[in-house]
């Protein structure tokens, strides 16, 4: 019998069909709709917003008044480390329209909105314990607990040690083939409670600095791992000797063929039971290179090295945890490394030059890499100073034991970064990204109070040992000058500062990113930034005979000096600035040099300057309301400078309210020709024939041929 669809149940049918075709094509059909995005209709002064982005492509207005300006931050969540262009383009428009995004809100408000599950990390404020340098989440001071008794085993241990075979992968060959892999013959030279020391046997005892073994075994007995197992944890015994075993090997000094040389290292696969020889080791194993001596660099070296021992063991099967967890990423692995070893306030000989590279160039240095050796990261100091970065901000906002869950996390890589924190990585990432350009660690010197999310451990814009840090390096863009192009690799971050038009109004800008690029942009307008800060440097030349002839003599033991002119316009009402630090470095490859003048040495420098340069010819820019005003320094390099490297000049000022501004600017050395021709005369007595200018040429990193890239700190 056919059914009337004109019953009740008929109807009813009907009546659900919109509803169930909602329903099925829910995955098709933008929802909410369109026109029920978030919008920004005013742009509140120095607060960041998250643009939205469709199909990696974000498209917006801004009003530029006069004396203001916008940052923006271009990041990108790509999988993989691969380059990516970001095309930037703007055009005038008449009005402009809301802009689709939000306001970020704090960490606390994101958690607070969709409460953690209980095993998840709270905010640091709301922790108490241990607590690393810098930390406020408590005042313990790191005092030590005992050691252990998986670790502390030496009771047990074979009283007379044996020599060992040992298998380390040395070339630049496929880790699969056993034909990479050296086979070294270890021989104990000595032993304290928790470690044993062996050494190459192509080597003797008497060829080591004197004083390396013993400080070795003090350093790990009483240092390292007492405190590592407090906040990170111990190793564990694979080989059931009751010690931690140490190789000293000078293979370190020319792995990969050669070309790379390691102060330390430890493998996962030496951990690992079910790795067969030359693959793994199959013991406790932490391998360092034979040539190191006992400065205060070793302990470090060691902190940072038996991190990763505790990490491999934690992600290892136990008679607790009879499941092994899946291997952690390499990015996450070094994090915590790194974090551990400043913990351990060993110096900071293994991050301030990575640290530096970073902020030098953030597009450049992808955070998440999972695999650093397959992805030809290996020794990409950039991307160590970000991770180190990265989990040191997260640590200070969810507390000192968040290395320690991460490492026991049953996950890897960004998902167990979500589940230790409740956080999706999207908004850690922004926010990270953001803490990096911000306001410098705490309230140091400032009237105005920190970011909620900000650096509490670090200030991005001061010196860090001998560096000078900056805070990340921005490109400036003049939106009318034409569209513009950067290079951003996968899992990185591009600041721009949008400079404003020479006429007030409104612009559309278009961001388009490669297909992949997964991405993000924040941005912040800044009512009233600080002045633009112009730098110049040359090489400074000898003023007479005597003086000359005294450098020519003393070669190369004699210390190169540089003349830095800073100026800026000053505007009515502005605080006067000063100069707070001024850096040379070398960071390229494998070769990192730095000095930093500051305090007293500054002082002394600046000593005689005159703090208000004439103005030079600027005659047009000048009106009632701005003048000129700089300060001259001359500033000694304390390394040795090759006729091939580049030497890159920071300077940072700040004015009375705490507000900093940066500039920089990159050097050539002096003409090695030139050089030889000055040494020739001063032979034959000719000097007065060669005296003249002995200047390099200078390469400004933006702008025109005497502006260096300008870079601030915001308000």
């Amino acid at each position: 019998m056919r059914r009337r669809l004109g019953t009740s149940a008929g109807v009813m049918t009907l009546a659900a069909l919109p509803a169930l075709l909602v329903a099925m094509l829910g995955d098709l059909w933008p929802w909410p709709p369109r026109d029920s995005r978030p919008f920004i209709e005013r742009l509140e002064p120095d607060r960041w917003y998250a643009l939205e982005v469709a199909d990696d492509e974000a498209m917006f207005d801004l009003p530029f008044e006069s004396g203001g300006e916008h940052l923006l931050i271009v990041s990108s969540l790509a999988a993989d480390a691969h380059h990516g262009t970001i095309a930037l383009s703007a055009e005038p428009v008449a009005a402009a329209e809301p802009i689709a995004g939000r306001a970020v809100e704090s960490l606390a408000a994101l958690l607070a909105a969709q409460p953690p599950p209980p095993h998840v990390a709270q905010p640091a404020a709301s922790l108490s314990g241990t607590s690393l340098p810098g930390d406020r989440t408590s005042g313990g001071s790191g005092a030590t607990s005992n050691v252990p008794d998986a670790v502390a085993a030496a009771a047990t241990a074979d009283s007379s040690p044996k020599s060992r075979t040992f298998h380390l992968h040395v070339t630049e060959g496929p880790l699969s083939d056993p034909r990479h892999y050296a086979s070294i013959e270890g021989q104990p030279i000595a032993e304290g409670r928790t470690v044993r020391v062996y050494l190459d046997g192509r080597m003797r005892p008497h060829t080591l600095f004197p004083g390396l073994v013993g400080e070795i075994v003090r350093l790990m007995d009483d240092e390292i791992v007492p405190r590592t197992s407090r906040v990170l944890g111990t190793h564990r015994d694979v080989d059931g000797d009751g010690r931690f075993a140490i190789l000293l090997t000078p293979w370190l000094e020319r792995l990969q063929g050669g070309r790379t040389s390691l102060g330390g290292m430890v493998r996962g696969d030496d951990f690992r039971a079910d790795r067969e020889a030359p693959f793994g080791n199959r013991c406790d194993l932490m391998y360092l290179n034979a040539s190191l001596k006992p400065d205060a660099h070793l302990r470090t070296l060691l902190a940072h090295e038996y991190a990763h021992a505790v990490c491999f063991s934690a992600r290892l099967g136990s008679d607790a945890a009879p499941f092994p967890l899946p291997a952690e990423e390499d990015w996450i692995n070094e994090a915590i490394a790194h974090v551990s070893e400043h913990l351990h306030e060993g110096g900071w000989s293994n991050l301030d030059y990575r640290v530096s590279r970073f902020l030098d160039d953030p597009a450049a240095a992808p955070l998440v890499v999972p695999d650093y050796y397959r992805a030809g990261l290996w020794r990409a100091h950039g991307c160590r100073g970000a991770t180190f970065l990265f989990l040191r901000w997260c640590t200070d906002q969810f507390g000192s034991d968040l290395p320690a869950r991460l490492s026991r996390a049953p996950y890897s890589g960004t998902k167990n970064l979500e589940h230790v924190t409740g956080v999706p990585f999207a908004d850690l990432f922004r926010r990270w990204t953001i803490a990096l350009h911000e306001a410098e660690a705490g309230s140091i010197g400032r009237a105005e109070a920190p970011s909620k999310d900000g650096f509490r451990s670090l200030d991005l814009h001061a010196p860090l040992a001998n560096w000078g840090l900056t805070g990340p390096r921005a490109t400036d863009w003049n939106v009318d000058a034409g569209d513009r192009e950067i290079e951003l690799r996968g899992a990185a971050s591009a600041f721009v500062r949008l400079q404003g038009p020479t006429t007030d109004g409104v612009r559309r800008l278009r961001i388009r990113a490669t297909p992949g690029t997964r991405l993000l942009v924040s941005l912040r307008s800044v009512p009233r930034p600080m002045p633009d800060v112009r730098l110049d440097a040359r090489w400074i030349e000898h003023d007479s005979e005597g003086e000359f002839r005294k450098a020519a003599k003393a070669a190369d033991r004699s210390p190169r000096r540089l003349s830095i002119d800073l100026t800026w316009e000053e505007r009515t009402g502005d605080p006067p600035l000063e100069v707070e630090f001024v850096s040379c470095e070398i960071n390229r490859g494998e070769k990192w040099r730095s000095h930093c003048l500051r305090g007293d040495e500054l002082a002394q420098a600046l000593r005689g300057s005159n703090p208000h340069l004439p103005d030079r010819g600027d005659a047009e820019r000048r009106d009632s309301d701005r003048r000129r005003r700089g300060w001259r320094v001359e500033v000694p390099v304390r390394f040795a400078v090759a006729p091939d490297d580049t030497v890159t000049v920071k300077a940072m000022l700040r004015d009375a309210r705490g507000r900093r501004t940066a500039a920089r600017i990159e050097v050539f050395p002096p003409d090695p020709d030139r050089q030889n021709a000055i040494a020739r005369s001063v032979t034959r007595g000719e000097i007065r024939a060669v005296l003249g200018n002995w200047s390099s040429p200078r390469r400004p990193i933006e702008g025109g041929p005497h502006r260096g890239l300008r870079k601030r700190s915001p308000l």
